[in-house]
């Protein structure tokens, strides 16, 4: 995931990044979303998710009618502010959910379609999971571009994130298992990183710097 060339500076302490989950969860030990035994036997799942801030219903209703128009089972988050009501879409293929933790949201998921927001990329790809990611600002688009050297997804540079695109990208990733293969890569080196509770009890060992 790190841009060729990248040097780890000194005194750098790895820290797992991990999706967040509920209260009394172990988070050491991640549990990575599993393919389907066969996935004939049901639809693939696909989780849209675009955070608190980028998903004003305008701009994903018409994603979401494109997706909608495959063979998928579509789940999406909600906003701070948005009701399943503000979208304009056939409520009968689209189910939206209020504020989940992201580890549940991504349980039985192949697929997830996301903005590109640094805690959903990294607890996804802690999942193992593959992306279609579709930038909207801020650092979104770094993220689309090392998930795509990855080859963990896809990330639609700016101009082409459109709802036609969105869907066109979402089913060439659900079609090449080679996508989840190389999420799972991923997902194996995140889990081999020091967990959060480690890394506390690390720094809480460090000795206290002399004034």
């Amino acid at each position: 995931m790190q841009q060729d060339g990248w040097q780890p500076p000194s005194g750098r302490l790895p820290l797992r990044p991990e999706p967040h989950g509920q209260a009394g969860q172990q988070p050491s030990e991640p549990a990575v979303a599993k393919a389907p035994a066969d996935p004939d036997q049901r639809r693939p799942r696909v989780l849209v998710t675009f955070g608190t801030v980028f998903s004003a219903p305008e701009v994903l209703s018409p994603i979401l009618r494109e997706l909608s128009s495959a063979d998928v089972e579509l789940r999406v988050t909600l906003g701070l502010t948005a009701s399943a009501e503000d979208f304009d879409v056939d409520h009968d293929r689209v189910t939206f959910v209020g504020f989940t933790p992201l580890s549940e949201l991504l349980c039985d998921t192949d697929l997830v379609v996301t903005h590109g927001g640094a805690g959903t990329t990294l607890g996804t790809l802690a999942a193992g999971i593959p992306m279609v990611i579709a930038p909207q600002g801020a650092d979104q688009f770094v993220q689309a571009d090392r998930v795509a050297a990855a080859g963990a997804g896809l990330g639609l540079p700016q101009g082409t994130a459109t709802p036609e695109g969105v869907a066109k990208a979402a089913s060439a990733v659900l079609a090449d298992q080679g996508f989840r293969a190389a999420a799972r890569t991923v997902a194996d080196q995140i889990a081999a990183m020091p967990s959060p509770t480690e890394v506390a009890a690390t720094l809480a060992a460090e000795p206290a710097p002399v004034a």
